[in-house]
């Protein structure tokens, strides 16, 4: 019994920590049988790059046009263009143009780190010993 013929949570090679072409994911999702897939890179934000987290601010284009012409090329799958975001009020008017632009269809949180200035980041990290960490 299948359970799963949806995914909506696919990185691509322009985030630094996937492989292969987004071609490669909708030629393996469709023979796996899935009905829908979503691309969600990590969002690509103006003017800051963190190279191996995301993608640049200047693949933009490039990264919604592939995922636009893979649509149309594979009318027998589903696709979708999204964006993994971290919340934060410094990009909120940038990610509501993302979607009244009809740039992406979805975006989802991740929040792997938070922005307490619009140009610096603070990671969340695993402790061993929690006690010690919130006491430094």
């Amino acid at each position: 019994m299948k359970c799963v013929d949806n995914n909506f949570h696919c990185h691509t090679y322009r985030c630094g920590h996937a492989s292969g072409k987004e071609e490669d994911y909708v030629k393996k999702a469709i023979e796996c049988g899935y009905k829908k897939l979503g691309f969600s890179d990590h969002v690509f934000l103006p003017g800051i790059s963190q190279k191996g987290i995301r993608g640049e601010h200047s693949e933009l284009d490039d990264y919604c046009n592939e995922v636009r012409r893979l649509d149309k090329a594979y009318p027998e799958l589903d696709i979708y263009l999204g964006f993994e975001c971290e919340y934060s009020p410094f990009f909120y008017d940038y990610y509501k143009e993302l979607l009244a632009l009809k740039k992406v269809d979805y975006l989802i949180l991740g929040q792997h780190l938070y922005f307490d200035q619009p140009n610096h980041s603070l990671w969340f990290s695993h402790f061993e010993d929690w006690e010690a960490a919130v006491s430094i």
